[in-house]
């Protein structure tokens, strides 16, 4: 505790924050959208079909067209105790504390090249260094798709969920 108290009191700490709806897609996406991440998909998605198919549909997810669905998965984090979130999808504001911790720097993924810049002269690295050549992804532009497959209601328990992270990150909650 000692240690990590000083650490907290003499280190640069920075953050990366992520608008609450793209990371959460990010995460669906990466983590369990078609093939997935074995380890998810073994772990999460078949206890969500199970759990979410509607009229007890077939719960196979691994025959080609029938993996777990966006809205499928929403259900489940709705449903979930927030202190059971996995970390891809738990909310910063859960997951990073950053009421507790006062972050010198908290840059968002939008701007990463320009934050990371900022964060880069503020520790005091050479002014050659710089951070990596880096493609964004494209999860903003297909958030609208996804998020318009959820029901109201699924839409507003997200918004529940996220909303300190949408507040304190000042990010727009509507889609």
């Amino acid at each position: 505790t000692r240690a990590l108290k000083r650490k907290l009191n003499t280190y640069i700490k920075f953050l990366i924050v992520r608008h609450p709806y793209q990371r959460l897609l990010s995460a669906y996406r990466d983590k369990l959208e078609g093939t997935g991440e074995e380890f998810y998909i073994k772990n999460y998605a078949y206890d969500i079909a199970k759990t979410y198919r509607q009229d007890g549909g077939d719960t196979n997810i691994s025959k080609p067209g029938n993996g777990l669905t966006f809205s499928e998965f929403v259900s489940y984090v709705s449903d979930r105790p927030k202190d059971g979130f996995d970390e891809h999808w738990r909310p910063y504001t859960q997951l990073c504390f950053p009421c507790d911790i006062h972050y010198d720097v908290i840059g968002k993924y939008e701007t990463l090249v320009k934050d990371s810049e900022y964060f880069l002269r503020l520790i005091g690295a050479p002014e050659d260094l710089h951070f990596p050549t880096f493609v964004p992804s494209n999860t903003s532009a297909l958030l609208e798709a996804y998020m318009a497959s959820l029901s109201q209601k699924q839409r507003e328990s997200l918004r529940t969920i996220y909303r300190k992270d949408f507040q304190m990150f000042n990010y727009e909650e509507e889609i």
